[in-house]
């Protein structure tokens, strides 16, 4: 739950890690291992100026902390040395205030990322087809995907046309991305009836 701190971005980039590890150790056999990684590692240790005493981090992007980020964010985070380190190295807070830089630094780093796999934007409806079965091939084989997607911000209220409260089920066309999110399943039988009739 990201709270207040719209890092979406890397709750969904350290989601897609985090069951990639597990799915590849329940393949191979090996004893399974609950994974936990740092999401506030990822926001501020991908910020130039989040901290105090106007210190900088070389290997950050200039960037304000609470107008979110992105998968180039969180890849260039993933591939620079700097990360990924445990939830316990650097926990999750409701806040993205400034901070000493030493919070950032001299961290056990728990995973290193060498590829990652991205998806193709389909438009035909046989594009499509062939774009989801790939992707469910991916999940199945490698865990979840990270995904960028239009999330109504009134989740509460019914007269919303894009999410229907009940069910939860969410839909829009059109829109421009404002959430991210990891995708770890599939249900071919989810009924239309799910989603608000507006």
């Amino acid at each position: 739950d990201q709270k207040t701190t719209n890092t979406c971005w890397a709750f969904a980039t350290i989601g897609s890690l985090e069951s990639n590890l597990g799915l590849q150790d329940y393949k191979n056999s090996r004893t399974a291992r609950t994974y936990d990684f740092s999401e506030r590692h990822m926001d501020y240790s991908s910020a130039y100026a989040a901290f105090l005493d106007s210190k900088t981090n070389n290997y950050g992007y200039n960037r304000t902390l609470s107008a979110g980020g992105n998968f180039f964010y969180a890849l260039s985070y993933l591939t620079n040395g700097m990360g990924v380190v445990d939830e316990s190295e650097m926990p999750f807070e409701d806040n993205q205030n400034n901070i000493d830089i030493s919070g950032i630094q001299n961290k056990i780093v728990s995973a290193t990322v060498l590829d990652t796999k991205e998806f193709g934007k389909a438009t035909t409806d046989e594009q499509k087809e062939s774009l989801k079965s790939e992707m469910k091939e991916y999940i199945s084989n490698y865990g979840g995907i990270y995904a960028g997607i239009y999330a109504d911000t009134d989740y509460t209220s019914s007269s919303s046309a894009n999410i229907n409260i009940i069910t939860g089920a969410m839909y829009s066309t059109g829109k421009t991305m404002n959430h991210a999110i990891c995708i770890i399943g599939w249900d071919d039988n989810y009924s239309k009836d799910n989603f608000n009739t507006k």
